[in-house]
């Protein structure tokens, strides 16, 4: 048992990198403008505005598996935190199109356009749950704010960001630890404000100074909320919005590996042709770490970028540009085992089907393979468990000596010892030896 305890410690613990990867190429005919990922389902979904849906990309094969029709011009989109309902931000129709993730069905058209100030409706987030945040993007040719809708209060909206008209192509991102919200403009030179969401009405608390930042269009940050980064490979802090560093061009991502995160170049500052590359920086010098990954992509070589993710474990990358998703990934990240629909890097139970991933004790291991499923303390009851056992064995050695002790007492009243043979009948093993022998040999000698 403690064998097998200190091997699945070591294999939960292990990172293997990416050893032996495989490239993937997805076409979709028409520039893709956003994705998301579901870590659960193994699916990430992809806006196209030319066509009006969402594309649903395997994780598994990475191959289109389905389309959900959502209506005119789709561009920003999200994951509720539970994982129920895609949102997806339609511009020009000034609605927040609301669908299950499972069968695309369109479960709520949340009206914005009013409060936004227009139809254009271009981004979308969820800041905690049942709370939306949405832009719009009318460009020079109208007005615009930023709104909040609480979809637990009957789709509620209202204004925020201090009522400030905010127009061009704004785009969301929410801190890690959700209590910001950062917005980053296109007009130029670009902007970019801090929302803090701790506060009624989630004003503006902190904003760019005119002219300093740019590539507002494309936005990363730090796991612990303290740095933000731009298109044009800015490293901004959060609390001052002065600059700290500069990288290349491109998206920056944080995965799971400490002291570095990636940046996702643009085609135009790729050394190869049709290749994205992927390079790794120390968060605090910001110099380049190792050798940049290449990834093939048959894009023309202007394309711009529209987003980049890691996968679990950083096993792979992914990168949207232009009408492509384009990725290199690890062995085993997309790898569905046991075929219940969820890859094994996400499944709480990869070597057993568990479809509905049942949890009871919510300890990350599904019921089906868990061995205390109402325990959430795995380890204190495994711990148990092996002193009962102990314990038992114990009870049962004491009693197997006790049988032999009475063996040993019979055998030497059935077949008492010669005169001089020392045969003790009490409860010291060593002194019954004699009794046990002389019977044995007198048994075999009469046979």
């Amino acid at each position: 048992m403690r064998r097998f305890v200190l091997a699945a410690l070591f294999l939960a613990l292990a990172s293997p990198g990416i050893a032996q990867t495989q490239g993937v190429q997805v076409a979709f005919g028409d520039s893709a403008h956003e994705m998301v990922r579901d870590p659960i389902r193994g699916l990430l979904f992809v806006t196209i505005p030319a066509t009006g849906e969402v594309r649903v990309v395997s994780l598994v094969d990475y191959s289109v598996i389905d389309t959900y029709p959502v209506g005119i011009e789709p561009r920003g989109i999200a994951l509720s935190e539970d994982g129920t309902r895609l949102f997806v931000a339609m511009n020009g129709s000034g609605v927040v199109v609301v669908l299950d993730p499972d069968t695309g069905a369109i479960l709520d058209r949340i009206v914005v356009s009013n409060d936004l100030g227009s139809p254009a409706v271009w981004d979308v987030a969820e800041a905690g749950p049942d709370r939306l945040f949405v832009t719009a993007n009318p460009g020079s040719s109208g007005f615009a704010y930023l709104v909040e809708v609480r979809l637990d209060l009957a789709n509620t909206a209202k204004r925020v960001a201090s009522s400030r008209i905010i127009r061009a192509s704004p785009v969301l991102l929410v801190s890690p630890d959700q209590s910001a919200l950062y917005v980053g403009e296109g007009f130029s030179p670009n902007s970019l404000y801090k929302l803090d969401l701790t506060l009624p009405d989630a004003p503006i608390v902190l904003e760019d100074a005119h002219g300093t930042v740019s590539g507002t269009a494309l936005l990363g940050i730090r796991q612990d909320s303290s740095v933000i980064h731009t298109g044009s490979g800015q490293a901004i802090q959060t609390a001052t919005f002065a600059q700290e560093g500069v990288t290349a061009p491109g998206i920056a991502r944080y995965g799971e590996t400490p002291g570095l995160f990636y940046v996702a170049k643009s085609p135009a500052y790729t050394s190869a042709a049709s290749m994205i590359e992927i390079d790794s920086y120390d968060p605090t010098t910001y110099i380049p770490l190792g050798v940049p990954r290449l990834i093939s992509c048959n894009v023309p070589q202007f394309s711009a970028l529209a987003d980049f993710d890691i996968l679990p474990m950083d096993q792979g990358f992914l990168v949207l540009v232009g009408s492509q998703l384009c990725g290199l990934v690890g062995p085993g990240v997309s790898v569905d085992a046991d075929g219940d629909g969820r890859v094994d890097s996400m499944d709480n139970c990869p070597g057993d089907s568990n479809p509905g991933q049942e949890d009871q004790d919510s300890d990350g291991l599904g019921d089906v393979c868990d061995p205390f499923p109402t325990e959430a303390d795995n380890l204190t009851f495994c711990i148990a468990e092996i002193a009962d056992r102990d314990s038992a064995l114990a009870q049962a050695g004491q009693e197997i000596t006790t049988l032999e002790l009475e063996i040993v007492r019979l055998l030497a009243l059935l077949n008492p010892p010669p005169t001089g043979v020392a045969c003790g009948l009490g409860p010291e093993l060593t002194l019954l030896l004699p009794c046990l022998a002389w019977g044995y040999r007198r048994r075999a000698a009469t046979t």
